[in-house]
């Protein structure tokens, strides 16, 4: 299609587009990317000041946690990834144990010797909390697990017994998991302008709906205290995986490093479903013979004319002319009518789910001094296939990105090559390293529980008696008889 000189289309050139309005955030100057990754790569600087509290902010705006929700929870795989994390990490529930050196030479190697059966004062402890009041100790390592896996950090409730400083009961009696997106830490009092705000000087937690920043009816806890625990009824602990540069709240990856390609996965459905719904469902092109068109252009001026010289002469007028209403007044709107009108049977005949089977549009061609002239119906080449191809391929790339970054192996992630089956040993192996590598994670998610349980239990920690999850990496099967094997046993 040929523009003229000032931008439009010619007249008896018609065309159909498809196109989509930009939001502001789709165009983003690169400037102003750099300003916006410039101002919140250390968000914690940033303070709110609330009631003679000093805040601090937890992202830009104070809005990373429930970003960080919004954002994984639009994605097709990461919640479910996330869930799988969770799953591996709290394998059987939590159990005591101890760690051993077993064999010799090479054979040597640490294991875990489970002794909860030896504690049971602490199992007896733990299913203590609902009668209490409180959230079952199953719910708190929920809790606790997924805001880690989602933002690398957890904010645990205590709460003391009353009779804690004068040796009547157990000091805590119980662990409650509060949301992250709900807390924030703080401290009293305001800084000024030029003060910056350092992690010893939060000794306070916020429990708020931060969504609503225009009213405060929040809930304000004094922070854990490692070195006097005991000094309140209830207090607030932040537990946290920092890494360096960081120094009062996590920096997620899944976040920071991550959030280009997951936001992108997020909007390959929307993009192709946008693509489906706004593009063209037939590619063809009708031409249509000009001369046709000054046929019917004098036709129905002809009609016009006569029914000018009936209305005179008191005669009943020709009311329509090829489905179209026509009066004593020619005007070139009559033309497009028909145009439409034809082109609208047309489309009749094409569309339609097997509706339209057995209909013919019938043409004539018109022989001229230019030749012969004929409608023509063409197709209009599209790149629909390499368009959709090319979403899906980044939707591939970004999950392998995704699952590099989480340090999930696909073979146990439910997310592999495009038909490429793993092997049960492929799956097995890295299964295992996988869960290998969970102690670093399991140390910082059962900190609060291990030292709730020291202090109750002190036994517990002059033995470093570790607190944990109990996992256990199913047998091969060919290393177990055949009536002990997983599918015996499922049927059993």
């Amino acid at each position: 299609m040929v523009m003229n000189k000032l931008g439009t289309f010619p007249h008896d050139a018609p065309a159909v587009f498809t196109y989509e309005i930009m939001g502001a955030a789709d165009t983003t100057t690169v400037a102003e990317e750099k300003a916006q990754w410039g101002n919140s790569i250390i968000p914690e600087r940033q303070t709110i000041a609330m009631n003679n509290y000093t805040i601090a902010a937890h992202g830009a705006d104070n809005h990373l946690p429930n970003e960080t929700v919004r954002m994984i929870s639009q994605n097709p795989y990461l919640p479910e990834i996330l869930k799988k994390q969770v799953k591996y990490m709290y394998g059987r529930g939590i159990m005591l144990y101890v760690t051993k050196v077993v064999g010799e030479g090479d054979d040597r190697k640490v294991v875990r010797v489970p002794v909860t059966d030896e504690y049971p004062q602490f199992q007896q402890w733990l299913n203590s909390w609902q009668r209490k009041g409180l959230p079952s100790f199953r719910a708190y390592c929920r809790g606790v697990l997924y805001d880690y896996y989602y933002h690398e950090g957890y904010y645990s409730q205590w709460h003391f017994n009353r009779g804690r400083n004068i040796g009547v009961g157990l000091p805590v009696a119980g662990l409650q998991h509060r949301p992250l997106t709900r807390c924030r830490l703080a401290m009293e009092g305001q800084l000024t302008p030029t003060e910056s705000i350092e992690d010893e000087m939060l000794n306070k937690v916020i429990y708020n709906r931060w969504d609503y920043l225009n009213r405060f009816d929040a809930d304000v806890f004094d922070r854990f205290d490692p070195a006097n625990p005991l000094k309140s009824n209830t207090v607030i602990n932040f537990v946290r995986d920092l890494a360096s540069g960081e120094d009062i709240y996590p920096l997620p990856t899944s976040y920071y490093g991550l959030r280009h390609w997951i936001k992108g996965a997020n909007l390959d459905a929307p993009y192709i479903n946008s693509f489906l719904k706004h593009s063209f469902s037939a590619r063809k092109h009708v031409k249509i013979p000009n001369a046709w068109i000054e046929v019917k252009q004098a036709t129905l001026e002809k009609i016009c004319k006569q029914n000018k010289e009936r209305e005179q002469a008191g005669k009943p007028l020709i009311e329509k002319y090829e489905g179209i209403e026509v009066g004593t007044v020619f005007d070139y709107s009559l033309v497009t009518k028909i145009i439409d009108k034809k082109l609208e049977e047309l489309m009749g005949v094409m569309g339609g789910e097997g509706k339209n089977q057995g209909k013919t549009f019938f043409t004539r061609t018109m022989l001229t001094e230019h030749g012969v002239e004929e409608w023509k119906i063409e197709d209009i080449p599209s790149n629909y296939g390499d368009f959709v191809k090319s979403i899906i391929d980044f939707d591939k790339r970004a999950m392998q990105v995704i699952l590099a970054g989480k340090g999930l192996d696909p073979a146990i992630s439910n997310v592999g090559n495009e038909g490429v089956f793993n092997s049960g040993s492929q799956v097995y192996y890295a299964y295992l390293v996988y869960l290998d590598s969970l102690h670093f994670a399991e140390e910082i998610c059962t900190e609060d529980l291990r030292y709730a349980a020291w202090l109750n239990f002190p036994e517990l920690e002059k033995y470093n008696i570790q607190v944990g999850f109990s996992r256990m990496a199913p047998p091969r099967q060919q290393d177990t008889q055949p009536n002990e094997r997983m599918d015996k046993q499922v049927n059993n």
